[in-house]
């Protein structure tokens, strides 16, 4: 038990030291030239499971105390101190890029961490192992706050350092490896890691557990949703076995899983990579060249919450989405609306834009009424005659005790350009047996107001524009957008945000916060009995965007510094309100705490 002791705390300040390396990730300064992988990883062994890989140690702590202010993280916690204990040592190449080796080991394995390695970086050895205090000839021992550690000079400008004597002993680091490695990666992958501050890479042994893991969780979670769902279950069934299926062929096909994570004074990008092997079925279904952004072009220029796009141009995405319709056909159960319409006529739409404006009647007063949506279709006009007939279809349909009641009015409203659209209008009726009838009446108040579904439809040369709510104004500015392509992208808040994501991609999101802070803000107010929240004039949004391309599945994050600015700004002002409200003297307190002036 006492050696199963001494072993856990060798293990757990391991862990701290390892972490102190890699706290570098958020540390980088915007100078530093990025245009291959980092390169310390062109010394790792080829058989290595996994690395993580530091492109430079210099200038981090003032990157790292700049992003961590913002939130007032506390950088004497997860191993932090470490690394700043680490850059003060006499011999170290602090201008050197680093990487955490994770070495070849049993599955079965119980204490993995002895097969991590660090190749630290040093301008002079000997002063490096000299500064720790190192002990003993060839592979020497150190005690680093406690923890012990095995050193030996590597050659080629690296220490290597570890928790067990015997791996430090029989390490041996690569040369010229990154070529093996990136094929590994794959081009995808590399492609992000290039540009990237850090770079996590991974093989499938090492992710597998993780793989199963998930799966039993995701089944576990899938089925409970599917219960608490009533008649959605089958739905949510559909969306839980999809993800199951994906995590099963990565687990079948993959080849590694990349990380590439970056920190400059734009903001933070973040990109997560799984590579297939070559000639696997999953590679050869990840071959699409996407171009969601030509579509998210064609939406408006307007305050939203989110704008989005999805690219479904190539024939692999439509055989997706005619799966997903004779699987929601076989859940039972009829819908209409343009998803529905989207899906019956796949053959003829290459790509589908939507966006959530800032509704003007708040958060509860109608989520969608500001919402508009391009379809990119070759039969825009066939497109619309099919909405028309699923609408019609409906009225006079019996539903629960009363009657469905619909209409649809073709050139009803003028737009600006002098062009006619067709208007449209729903009242379903709720059933008043249903238990759920009240919470559902109170979910339609929320998302279309006090008019219920209602919108308009109009076309171009290239689509159909759809509009939640009869807003002239805005299907005016729809129809321009979707006929100029030179909508939403085009915005200058928009454009440097874009810039960081792949040129490929399949599907991209953009998160409006400053729309969202306008939302809430007057809710907030009620609550804190402070001033509305207020987001900057000109505002970037965050961005997230998917790639399937060159036999590798992506997802891409970007995050601008002045969203984390302004959401820094507006928790400390949150914060600073709820607490002035605290200090506001109760009306029954006594005269002499009466008299104390608020914070505020």
């Amino acid at each position: 038990m006492q050696v199963a002791s001494k072993q856990a705390v060798r293990s757990k300040g391991w862990r701290r030291l390892s972490a102190a390396v890699l706290m570098v990730c958020c540390g980088q300064a915007a100078s530093i030239a990025r245009a291959d992988l980092p390169p310390a990883m062109d010394r790792v062994p080829t058989d290595a499971m996994g690395a993580v890989a530091i492109r430079n140690l210099t200038a981090f702590h003032e990157r790292v105390s700049q992003y961590a202010e913002l939130f007032n993280v506390d950088l004497e916690a997860g191993g932090f101190s470490h690394m700043e204990q680490l850059l003060q040592t006499p011999g170290l190449a602090k201008d050197g890029s680093a990487v955490v080796v994770i070495l070849p080991h049993p599955p079965e394995e119980e204490n993995q961490d002895k097969y991590t390695v660090v190749l630290t970086p040093v301008s002079d050895a000997k002063a490096f192992a000299t500064s720790l205090k190192a002990e003993g000839e060839g592979v020497m021992k150190a005690d680093l706050d406690g923890t012990t550690v095995y050193m030996k000079d590597a050659g080629g400008g690296y220490v290597v350092m570890g928790p067990d004597e015997a791996v430090v002993s029989g390490f041996k680091p690569a040369q010229g490896s990154s070529a093996k490695l990136k094929q590994a990666m794959g081009a995808s992958a590399v492609k992000a890691a290039d540009h990237a501050d850090v770079v996590v890479y991974l093989t499938m042994p090492l992710v597998k557990p993780g793989i199963e893991a998930g799966q039993q969780q995701m089944k576990e979670q899938g089925e409970m949703v599917a219960m608490m769902a009533g008649g959605q279950g089958d739905q949510m069934a559909m969306v839980s076995k999809a993800a199951e299926a994906m995590a099963q062929n990565l687990e079948r096909d993959g080849q590694a899983v990349v990380a590439a994570i970056g920190a400059d004074e734009f903001g933070v990008t973040f990109d997560l990579i799984a590579q297939f092997k070559e000639g696997s079925s999953s590679a050869n279904q990840f071959q699409v060249d996407g171009s969601a952004n030509s579509i998210v072009a064609a939406l408006p220029q307007v305050n939203y919450l989110f704008a989005g796009a999805l690219d479904t141009s190539s024939p692999i995405i439509k055989s997706w989405m005619k799966e997903a319709q004779q699987q929601q056909a076989q859940a039972g159960g009829e819908a209409i609306g343009a998803w529905t319409q989207i899906m019956a006529s796949m053959d003829n739409v290459d790509g589908v834009g939507s966006m959530i404006g800032l509704p003007p009647g708040g958060m509860m007063g109608g989520m969608l009424t500001a919402s508009s949506m391009f379809i990119k279709t070759k039969d825009p006009q066939g497109f619309v005659t099919g909405m028309k007939a699923g609408i019609e279809g409906v009225n006079g349909q019996q539903v629960g005790q009363a009657k469905a009641k619909t209409s649809y009015k073709a050139g009803a409203v003028d737009v600006a350009g002098g062009k006619k659209v067709d208007s449209w209008e729903m009242d379903i009726p709720l059933d008043p047996d249903d238990p759920n009838a009240m919470m559902m009446q109170q979910a339609q108040m929320m998302l279309y107001g006090t008019t219920g579904p209602a919108g308009l439809i109009g076309t171009t040369d290239t689509g159909v524009v759809m509009t939640m709510g009869k807003n002239s104004l805005l299907m005016g500015s729809a129809l321009e957008s979707a006929k100029t392509g030179k909508g939403f992208a085009g915005q200058e808040v928009v454009t440097p945000v874009e810039s960081k994501l792949p040129g490929n991609r399949v599907f991209e999101l953009y998160v409006g916060v400053k729309g969202i802070i306008d939302m809430v803000g007057p809710f907030v107010a009620m609550q804190t009995g402070g001033a509305p929240p207020k987001a900057p004039d000109r505002l970037a949004p965050v961005a997230l965007a998917g790639s399937m391309s060159g036999g590798a599945v992506g997802m891409h994050f970007v995050v601008p510094r002045e969203v984390l600015q302004t959401v820094a700004d507006l928790l400390g002002q949150f914060q600073a309100d709820v607490e002035d409200g605290a200090d506001e003297p109760d009306a029954d307190a006594p005269a002499e705490d009466k008299k104390r002036s608020p914070r505020f």
